[in-house]
């Protein structure tokens, strides 16, 4: 090898070896002692590069200091490739995000909510015990790594980094998917609070009061009512619920559901535009709801609904942007931008 490349390299690895240190000192200095050691690219070089092999006694000290550290503790010494900390789900942007209906928060950071026949009430203090019933962490979808995907969406256009910046912690729920039809079905020329009110409705709820302590789970008293049941009903029936033009639609697609017509189960794995159509069979349903059943139902992450407020802020921040171009985490790049298009700078 040219000597002189060769003393470019030992350079480099040098300076990276040193910068290393550097974090590594700073992490000390500061108490947090946290930051995942990268063995193999250290290694890597060590291996490269003979020169690299004077900085071994330096990085021996820093181990010796840190095992010794009272900070340190064997969970947060891992060997990694370069792995970022993960950031925690967010239950406020998660559950107030409009892509539910039966979750409020029922006090400062408390929220309450029912899916799948169970009522829950949690703080964002509770989130390690979501992780170990296996309802809720399903529910929660926990076992999806939200961060890379929200590191690739980021790179795929500006304002969408700034969007999955603002949006940290967003999870996409895994919601039944026939309540999820509904839900979207009555959502149409509507708002969260009316929506949430003809949902509760719907569900024969009443205004019980709910205790404010963390993590309190039980039987939901008012689950959510099967096709079946609304299937035999009329739209006089439904009277009570005040959903105007919507009943009509609500009967239709517990019709088409309980007959089989629109397999609900079956469209999670079909092509999307199959199950999109499937969808459209029933009266009412256009694209949006159907993509909405897909995303917040379904788990079609490639889904990407489109209301007024997705209109707007896709011709002002992403003009010439095709949903599309976001691949299969298309779902997730329209709840990180909805969520920036209201609260945040876009907002503005």
């Amino acid at each position: 090898m040219d000597n002189s490349v060769e003393s470019v390299d030992n350079s480099r690895n040098q300076a990276l070896l040193i910068n290393m240190h550097l974090r590594w000192k700073t992490d000390y200095v500061n108490k947090r002692a946290a930051r995942p050691f990268n063995f193999p690219y250290f290694h890597a070089i060590l291996r490269a590069n003979s020169a690299a092999k004077h900085f071994v006694s330096l990085y021996y000290n820093i181990f010796y200091r840190y095992f010794k550290s009272p900070h340190f503790s064997a969970k947060n010494f891992r060997c990694t490739e370069g792995r970022k900390e993960s950031v925690a789900l967010n239950l406020r942007r998660t559950l107030l995000c409009g892509q539910c209906f039966r979750w409020r928060e029922i006090a400062p950071d408390v929220f309450a909510g029912t899916a799948g026949g169970r009522r829950l009430v949690l703080t964002q203090q509770d989130l390690p015990k979501l992780e170990q019933n296996p309802f809720w962490r399903r529910y929660f979808d926990f076992d999806t790594d939200y961060e890379t995907l929200r590191g690739q969406l980021a790179e795929l256009h500006p304002n969408l980094r700034e969007a999955a910046r603002q949006s940290a912690g967003i999870h996409i729920l895994r919601q039944d998917p026939w309540e999820a039809l509904c839900s979207f079905i009555l959502s149409q020329n509507n708002n969260i609070p009316r929506i949430q009110g003809i949902v509760s409705r719907l569900c024969q709820e009443t205004e019980e009061p709910l205790p404010h302590a963390a993590f309190q789970e039980s039987a939901a008293a008012h689950p959510f009512p099967r096709p079946e049941t609304l299937a035999g009903l009329t739209e006089a029936q439904l009277a009570p619920l005040r959903c105007g033009f919507r009943a009509r639609y609500l009967l239709d697609a517990a019709q088409k559901v309980a007959d089989g017509t629109v397999p609900l189960e079956q469209l999670r794995t079909v092509p999307l535009a199959e199950a999109r159509a499937a969808l459209m069979q029933i009266v009412g349903v256009g694209p949006k709801v159907a993509d909405c059943t897909l995303l917040y139902g379904l788990h079609r992450m490639e889904a990407f609904p489109v209301d007024v407020w997705m209109k707007r802020a896709m011709a002002q921040w992403f003009p010439g942007v095709e949903p599309a171009a976001f691949g299969a985490a298309a779902g997730l790049a329209q709840q990180y931008i909805f969520n920036w298009a209201r609260n945040g700078v876009a907002a503005g």
